[in-house]
This record gives C-alpha cells, sequence and structure tokens, in this order.
C-alpha cells in the first residue's frame, strides 16, 4: 500500500501496526500535518522509530512545515516521498482545490528533495503545481489519486498528466476513496477532517463504490500503459468513503478475485498489489535487512 494514514489518523496505531507486521503487510505510512506542529511530527516519528525501528517506511503529506534549513530533519526521518500540499494552500504552494501553482519556497523544497532523492509526490496537486513538480523533481510519483476520465474529481489524474508520469517511469497508486472512484457516489458526512456539509442520507450511502469500480481505474492504466507503473495507494485511515467490499488489508483478497477474472495473470496482479512497491521502495533506499514484504 502506497498510501496510508494510521500513524496519524488512528486512535490506537500502535496496535494495529503490530496487526500489520503479525500479517506481514508493510504499507507505507503517510504522516499527515493536519494541525500537528513540527515539533509534534518530529516526536510522533521518533517514537515510531524507537517502537517499530525501520519495518515500515515513513513518508510525509503536507510539508508546508519544512523549509531549506530542515535538512537534518530529512536526513533523520529519511522519508520514501514528500506529499508537498493537501488540497488548500500551504508555505510551499496550492493543492488541488486551488488554481496556482508551487511557491518560491516549494520550488527550493524540492531542489533539497532532489539533492537527496527523495520522490516528489503529485498527489493532492492542481494541474498547475503539477506542471511545476514534473518540471522540476528529479522522481517523481503519485501515491493516492484514480483517473479523472473515469471520474471528474479535481484529486484524479488527467490522461496527459497520466502520460507524464509514466513517461518518467512514475508508481501510480491507485487509491480506494469512493468519490474519486465513482461520480455518483454520495459523501459521508464524516470525511474531509469533521466538514459536517456532505449529505449522510442512507439510501445516498447505498450508492458506495466498491471493487469493481476501483478495477475500472487499475485497467484503464493497465490497457494503457501496462502494468509496470500501477500500485495501490489506500489512504486507509484518511477517509471513511471507502469502496464496501476493500475496507482493510483483509479484503484484499476481493481485489485479487476481480482482477482474475478479469484475465490478469498471476505476475500481473503479483506486480499491481506488490511487487511493483516492493521494487520501487529497493531501489529508493538501502534495504538490506530493512523489510520482510511478502
Amino acid at each position: 500500500d502506497f498510501h496510508n494514514d494510521v500513524l496519524t489518523e488512528a486512535e490506537d496505531s500502535e496496535t494495529i501496526l503490530k496487526t500489520y507486521i503479525k500479517n506481514k503487510v508493510h504499507p507505507v505510512l503517510a504522516v499527515f500535518r493536519n494541525r500537528l506542529s513540527k515539533e509534534q511530527i518530529l516526536n510522533l516519528i521518533s517514537s515510531h522509530k524507537d517502537k517499530f525501528g525501520n519495518a515500515f517506511s515513513i513518508a510525509l503529506e503536507d510539508c508546508g512545515y519544512l523549509t531549506e534549513s530542515d535538512d537534518d530533519l530529512l536526513d533523520f526521518i529519511k522519508p520514501l516521498y514528500c506529499t508537498l500540499t493537501w488540497n488548500g494552500e500551504n508555505e510551499l504552494g496550492y493543492g488541488s482545490d486551488c488554481d496556482r501553482g508551487l511557491k518560491e519556497n516549494g520550488k527550493k523544497f524540492i531542489t533539497m528533495l532532489n539533492h537527496k532523492k527523495i520522490s516528489v509526490d503529485t498527489a493532492h496537486s492542481n494541474c498547475k503545481s503539477f506542471c511545476d513538480i514534473i518540471s522540476m523533481s528529479d522522481i517523481v510519483i503519485n501515491s493516492h489519486a484514480c483517473v479523472r476520465n473515469l471520474c471528474d474529481n479535481p484529486r484524479n489524474l488527467y490522461d496527459w498528466q497520466l502520460k507524464l508520469l509514466i513517461e518518467r517511469n512514475a508508481l501510480i497508486g491507485i487509491c480506494a476513496v469512493g468519490r474519486f472512484l465513482r461520480e455518483e457516489k454520495f459523501y459521508c458526512a464524516k470525511d474531509y477532517a469533521g466538514c459536517n456539509s456532505f449529505g449522510d442520507d442512507k439510501a445516498a450511502l447505498s450508492k458506495k463504490a466498491d471493487c469493481d469500480d476501483l478495477i475500472k481505474h487499475i485497467d484503464y492504466i493497465v490497457q494503457k500503459y501496462g502494468c509496470d507503473n500501477v500500485c495501490i495507494g489506500t489512504d486507509f485511515y484518511g477517509t471513511e468513503d471507502l469502496p464496501e467490499d476493500f475496507r482493510n488489508y483483509e479484503n484484499a483478497l476481493n481485489l485479487v478475485e476481480k482482477m482474475k477474472k478479469l484475465g490478469y495473470n498471476d505476475r500481473v496482479v503479483k506486480a499491481i498489489m506488490r511487487d511493483n512497491l516492493k521494487n520501487f521502495i529497493h531501489r529508493s533506499k538501502d534495504t538490506d535487512g530493512h523489510f520482510d514484504l511478502q
């Protein structure tokens, strides 16, 4: 899993992570800024490293609290990737709900990431900030999004964006958020950090997305570009708006079964569900004795 928010968004993340280790599940843990200070984030990551060592890769999401002077901090965290913004504006630039690109601080931050060979995540970017990231970054990815041609949501990727990412050999995590998968989906009231502006009508909630929708987005990319640049970026714990039949890792078999019914062979299924992300992690850092990815 290319993007899991359990570390910052779950009440009992330690117990959940122990279960992951027991079941040999190793998602990338995204440290989402939300309302946390830089000191709180550092303390959280330090505590996690003390308890779990290098059992999980760490990513940083909404990095506006970081500056050029945080060189040593990045060396300590060793993030697999950095997502510069969330949906709105921060100190580095503008996210998917905006129509402006990166700020000077954002461009300087990318220069530092390039020097450290850290991947820059295009998730949560808008078209202008996406183009800034693509033009400036040595290594680009998209950790959790879907296909805009199938679902017109500003968090999703247009075909021209998919093409640019594939040309850069970027890894793309297909996201399990219902409103990114299916346009007619009605939103759950508890989504988006406590915002209660969405309807919670029970009849509307019956239209929740499912694994069939997730497969459509995966297959869209596979049919155009092959399977080697696709993985899953669930956004587990970052949303309650999940497919009815894919709400945890135990449900992953539902996705595997549907891939096989679609005609995907074992190599393709393993590539999407495990090997593409595993290989990306191994390329990104020294993993000698680092992970038990199975």
